[in-house]
């Protein structure tokens, strides 16, 4: 479960931040992780998602969850949001598409972009970590778009991360990994790498 805190002024140091995620049948406090702040694309804002861990059989329930935010210094008074899974036989997992970065950037020997693309996706709900070389990258080094639907006719949802690395990395052989997470996936999750071979990998 993931509750995100967005348009949070950058100079804000979010004093007395309080998020809790509660279990609605029994009222009972879930532990809730609040990760760090990340910047808004293109603006002076930022946000930080608040997660819970619930059992995948909970969810299917169609057991409701709230979110709770409290932040003092920006919130008269605190504001809760509900979620719970809605029975629909729309729902359905994404496609992923992970780029490796174009010739033209890596000719200039800076930063190189790979992006990873979900497309199709309902509800729109997901989250996308990326790897290098096995190992987890900093929050703070990529960008996750908000899920754009991708017709009004249609409950499908598109979105996009983009990872800035060093081109050098890149040339020596680092493998880069999209993991993803919806709840219409196998297991819930999946990933592919790619590297400077150009070649996408399960």
């Amino acid at each position: 479960l993931t509750c995100r805190i967005s348009n949070i002024p950058y100079d804000n140091d979010l004093k007395g931040l309080n998020v809790t995620w509660t279990r609605g049948r029994d009222n009972t406090k879930l532990e809730t992780t609040i990760g760090q702040t990340t910047e808004q694309q293109n603006n002076a804002l930022k946000f930080v998602d608040a997660t819970a861990t619930v059992c995948s059989d909970e969810w299917d329930s169609g057991e409701t969850f709230t979110c709770k935010v409290a932040i003092p210094t920006l919130l008269p008074t605190a504001e809760t949001r509900t979620l719970r899974k809605l029975k629909d036989s729309t729902y359905r997992a994404p496609a992923v598409y992970v780029l490796p970065p174009p010739s033209e950037e890596l000719a200039l020997q800076e930063t190189a972009t790979i992006s990873c693309l979900l497309k199709g996706f309902y509800p729109n709900d997901f989250f996308v970590k990326w790897l290098r070389n096995n190992e987890p990258v900093e929050e703070s080094e990529y960008f996750i778009s908000q899920p754009i639907q991708e017709s009004k006719s249609l409950k499908r949802y598109f979105t996009y991360s983009t990872l800035n690395v060093r081109e050098q990395d890149w040339s020596y052989g680092a493998t880069y990994t999209c993991v993803v997470g919806h709840e219409m996936l196998p297991f819930q999750t999946t990933q592919k790498t790619v590297d400077k071979g150009g070649f996408t990998r399960v």
